[in-house]
């Protein structure tokens, strides 16, 4: 009701100045009509105005029926009453209350927050997925349960989609990141197997793809295609420290066999053995023979290995041959390496 009689007083307030205008600027400078509002006002006879100085007519208009400021920093007016300075902050206070209310019995921020989520402005339509190199993006996507053009970016639980991310075999840390309004970032990272383990579950052997921190994180199938060497023993090892240092050192093996030398390329190590006492015993695809490499010290040991294998190889033909040893001993003496011969050599 109130807005109806301020829009009201505008109206009317607009109709007087056009008037004002029409008269003050008509051909009979100076006069006015008989049933004309103007009549008793001052300017209503003021001498003929040039159509140069409109903005001088404007000006002298709109201060004659500017409204009088409030003072607020005074908390008076120029009308001198108090009471008038209260009605200029009570509006906006009784309005802002209003407000307030409803937000807090509709619900607050969530009421809110569905009412936006709502919004095809924030639905999801595009995807971006690094990391993925064994596990396919549709199959990312299909974990996360976004739906593109369907799921709201801002009512996404994050939680939830990292989580269900996460539970894939060979997921092993997810991040999301919004790109508002519309992008979503999907990073994952994917363990990288380095060996494969026996492990003993309810009495039966089975092998495990395991990770350079030595956790088996994934069941090999038959239908894989794998060449890894094999970790056997290890299950053995109850203590969690011990098991951890010893799992240090064959994957110190590990990775300077990577190195692929001729003489002892990767592929070429069928068997990392770990035995009663927890030492290294490596085993070859082309020859039945252990290596004792023992405990510590893996890249110097390796070293002196290749050097031994060299020359084993150099010395074919002349009476020494692979075929005939019987083991070799890394940790011997004193950094001295053993070559046992069977008797048969």
């Amino acid at each position: 009701m109130k807005l109806l009689q301020i829009r009201r007083k505008l109206n009317e307030f607009s109709d007087f100045l056009r008037q004002c205008k029409r008269e003050l600027l008509s051909r009979k400078k100076g006069q006015t009509a008989s049933n004309s509002d103007l009549r008793g006002y001052k300017f209503a006879s003021t001498p003929e105005i040039k159509a140069k100085s409109k903005k001088q007519l404007w000006q002298i208009v709109s201060k004659k029926f500017r409204k009088k400021r409030v003072h607020v920093n005074n908390r008076y007016t120029q009308s001198g009453t108090l009471a008038d300075s209260r009605k200029v902050w009570l509006a906006p206070a009784a309005v802002l209350l209003v407000v307030s209310s409803l937000f807090l019995a509709l619900g607050g921020p969530g009421w809110v927050g569905m009412l936006l989520a709502d919004l095809s402005f924030f639905k999801v339509r595009n995807i971006q997925y690094s990391g993925c190199r064994v596990v396919p993006e549709e199959e990312i996507r299909q974990l996360s349960g976004i739906t593109l053009y369907q799921t709201s970016l801002l009512g996404l639980d994050q939680a939830r989609v990292v989580n269900n991310i996460g539970k894939h075999p060979w997921v092993s840390q997810v991040s999301i990141k919004r790109n508002w309004p519309t992008d979503i970032a999907i990073s994952v990272k994917e363990y990288t197997p380095v060996a494969l383990m026996n492990v003993v579950t309810s009495g039966k052997p089975q092998l495990y793809y395991v990770d350079r921190y030595g956790l088996p994180f994934l069941r090999v199938s038959a239908e894989d295609d794998v060449d890894f060497p094999v970790i056997t023993g290890l299950d053995r090892v109850n203590d969690e420290q011990e098991k951890k240092a010893i799992f240090s050192d064959v994957y110190d093996f590990i990775r300077v066999v990577s190195q692929n030398n001729p003489n002892l390329p990767a592929q070429s190590v069928s068997e990392i053995h770990i035995n009663e006492r927890g030492e290294l015993v490596v085993y070859l695809v082309d020859y039945k023979f252990p290596i004792f490499f023992g405990r510590g010290e893996i890249r110097q040991k390796y070293s002196r290995l290749l050097r031994v294998l060299d020359s084993l190889y150099r010395g074919r033909g002349k009476g020494v041959l692979l075929s005939g040893v019987e083991y070799i001993r890394m940790d011997y003496y004193n950094g001295k390496v053993l070559v046992a011969q069977s008797e048969s050599s």
